[in-house]
């Protein structure tokens, strides 16, 4: 597990096609981990653009360069975002059933010229970042603009 700038995180299931375990049976052994490191990623030294940002805690010299050879090989994982995050590749669907209920449809609230315009940035910026896209439903809510 992998501290960085954000609280603890669950690792995928093995089962995923794309994640390679390195399984640990015995006590850290940095030479395991060099052998393992050899086998599944390729040598990466282009250093992070936010490299120096990174809060380790107290390591090794040694330990530290482990560290970074593996996040270097997953640049995008770490790379700082305007926006919002990026768009699943894992081929992931939501429906939610509703059964026999009619549709329901919200007018749009009003919002002045200056809400309407970060509304729209927003709006644009998940466009094109492909979190949202442009759908004709029955179904309708207005947008509620929250201050940060």
């Amino acid at each position: 597990m992998v501290v960085a700038k954000v609280a603890r995180q669950k690792l995928p299931k093995r089962s995923y096609q794309y994640v390679a375990i390195m399984e640990v049976t015995c006590e850290f052994d940095q030479a395991r981990v060099k052998q393992w490191l050899e086998t599944q990623l390729h040598d990466v030294n282009a250093p992070l653009s936010n490299e120096d940002e990174f809060k380790l805690g107290t390591m090794e010299q040694e330990d530290k360069e482990l560290l970074l050879r593996l996040l270097r090989h997953y640049p995008k994982l770490l790379e700082p975002r305007d926006g919002c995050p990026s768009h699943t590749t894992l081929g992931v669907s939501h429906e939610i059933h509703t059964g026999s209920e009619a549709p329901i449809k919200v007018r749009p609230r009003r919002h002045s010229h200056s809400e309407q315009a970060i509304i729209d940035e927003q709006t644009d910026k998940m466009l094109l970042d492909g979190v949202i896209e442009v759908a004709n439903g029955a179904w309708g809510f207005p947008v509620v603009l929250v201050r940060k």
